[in-house]
């Protein structure tokens, strides 16, 4: 799994394979065939987990769902991680990239 660090400008993220605005001022809209986890460090139920990522995680082998993504996932998987603007971290999980 790749971990890539963003910053998110205008509250708009994007898919970075087709574009598709998955997030902007209104919440979650538009989701694709890429995009398939999105929570948060605040939260262990996630917004999105079209893969039941969720269910497999095991909170007594990994502190953090991310230590889970980093052990478990192959290199089809990227992680965006927002932590610029908030308390909490943001995690986005798109597949295939």
């Amino acid at each position: 799994m790749k971990k890539i660090n963003i910053k998110i400008n205008n509250e708009i993220i994007r898919c970075p394979s087709c574009n598709s605005k998955n997030i902007d001022e209104n919440g979650i809209q538009d989701l694709c065939e890429h995009l398939v986890f999105i929570g948060t460090s605040h939260s262990d139920d996630p917004e999105i987990d079209t893969e039941n990522l969720n269910s497999k995680y095991d909170l007594e082998k990994y502190e953090f769902i991310t230590d889970f993504f980093k052990a478990e996932l192959d290199d089809n998987y990227s992680l965006f991680v927002d932590s610029s603007t908030r308390q909490i971290d943001v995690y986005l999980l798109y597949k295939n990239l």
